[in-house]
């Protein structure tokens, strides 16, 4: 692996990117070269244990080829995975080349993810990442917070999240700045819909967060 020197940020016309601020994730902006990439980093961002996301990490070089991944995810018991984010119909054109990599990456103990347009849209998992990224910014006293987290705690099957006429002694407001926050947690489709439940963080789990990862994002690792 060598570092990638290939700048995504450009002014051409033609191609778009997008800087992404999740300062309550971290302080330097993630890079998003399609609409896409964009709804993977959201999505991304509110698995309980992720710590960080970079862009374009590392080159993998070979003597005929080289591949430059989509991102890097840390996560908080140190653990990384690779993630290459493409739609379906594009992945069966890269798949040499995609297994070429995963070897590779295996040398250096990193796994290796594709991201897929049906999973990261799946059940508006996108649209809901998105909606939720809005309560991030909020901001509510430390008792409002804990007393939140308390009360999900007490409820390892989950809370409703409420709506505006269900009695509750929190606003629905709340739990979902706890969600952005990743201080709990929703369903892997990140529902936010009338049946939805908020849960405590489980961290009990024994397999590495990026194997969770995989799995609350319906992938598997190559």
């Amino acid at each position: 692996m060598i570092p990638a020197t290939r700048r995504v940020v450009n002014r051409s016309p033609s191609h778009t990117v997008r800087l992404i601020h999740l300062s309550h994730l971290q302080s330097a902006p993630i890079e998003a070269e399609s609409s896409l990439e964009r709804d993977f980093v959201h999505v991304a961002a509110l698995f309980p244990f992720t710590r960080a996301i970079q862009h374009q990490p590392f080159k993998l070089v070979w003597d005929d080829a080289s591949y430059t991944p989509d991102f890097l995810l840390t996560f908080k018991d140190a653990s990384r995975l690779v993630v290459e984010v493409k739609p379906l119909d594009k992945v069966p054109g890269y798949e040499e080349l995609f297994g070429r990599a995963a070897e590779k990456l295996k040398s250096h103990k990193l796994p290796f993810l594709i991201a897929q347009d049906t999973q990261i849209r799946q059940q508006q998992r996108a649209s809901n990442a998105l909606e939720i990224r809005r309560y991030a910014k909020t901001s509510y006293s430390a008792s409002v917070c804990n007393d939140a987290m308390l009360m999900v705690s007490s409820n390892p099957s989950g809370v409703k999240l409420p709506g505006a006429k269900d009695p509750c002694p929190f606003p629905r407001t709340v739990f979902l700045h706890l969600v952005s926050r990743r201080l709990l947690a929703l369903s892997s489709s990140l529902d936010i819909g009338p049946k939805a439940l908020v849960f405590p963080i489980n961290e009990a789990e024994e397999e590495s967060h990026a194997i969770q990862f995989a799995s609350w994002f319906d992938a598997e690792i190559r």
